[in-house]
């Protein structure tokens, strides 16, 4: 059977692809979805999140102390812009590089965000509530209503990374792989194993 050649594009591809599933895997073995706590894994999540934002303003070129990054969903980061003066903010989102996450990434300069109560409320705007005031949180808590989807955004901060090593379409248009029909029967890696071998070899996926 005459081997496949397998194109420059499509291996790039195949090692983006593989790496960003490694870093996804490393940010899940102390992954908490309890944002912001004290523990351990809440610690090491939550800095993965922050630092999300550092590798958004590097990705767009600009400067920590004039912006600051919202991650929104597609929803909020409509309402959001709508709130802000054009021209005062920069985006980005999975979608523009080909990761259907559902993050946006939006940049604005601090001082163009809005005052006030935030458009939307919930977990995590705001800092001490009692019966008759709200002191509301900080930016960009402010804006991030809710749990955020904190594998989604990690994922997608190291896949702008991973844009920067392999291209901007690294993640764009995947090449398909168009294998025949003896290639799908006998090309399986775990051809080779029976019995408990093939037992703990499944495990492992």
């Amino acid at each position: 059977m005459k081997e496949r050649v397998i194109p420059e594009t499509e291996l790039k591809q195949g090692e983006a692809f593989a790496e960003l599933e490694r870093s996804v895997y490393a940010a899940l073995e102390t992954y908490s979805n309890v944002h912001r706590g004290s523990g351990h894994n809440s610690i090491v999540s939550t800095r993965l999140f922050e630092q999300a934002r550092e590798i958004v303003l590097e990705y767009l070129g600009l400067k920590g102390g004039k912006y600051v990054v919202i991650f929104c969903s597609p929803g909020r980061e409509t309402k959001l812009k709508s709130l802000i003066e054009p021209g005062k903010f920069n985006s980005v989102s999975s979608n523009d590089i080909g990761l259907p996450l559902g993050v946006r990434a939006v940049a604005v300069e601090k001082r163009a965000l809005p005052s006030g109560p935030p458009f939307e409320t919930g977990g995590g705007t705001t800092r001490l509530v009692s019966p008759g005031w709200v002191i509301w949180g900080n930016e960009p808590d402010k804006f991030e209503a809710g749990t955020p989807a904190i594998i989604n955004v990690i994922a997608f901060a190291r896949a702008l990374q991973l844009t920067e090593h392999y291209g901007k379409d690294a993640f764009l248009n995947p090449v398909a792989k168009n294998l025949t029909a003896a290639e799908i029967i006998y090309n399986d890696e775990l051809k080779d194993y029976s019995g408990r071998e093939m037992l703990d070899k499944l495990r492992q996926t």
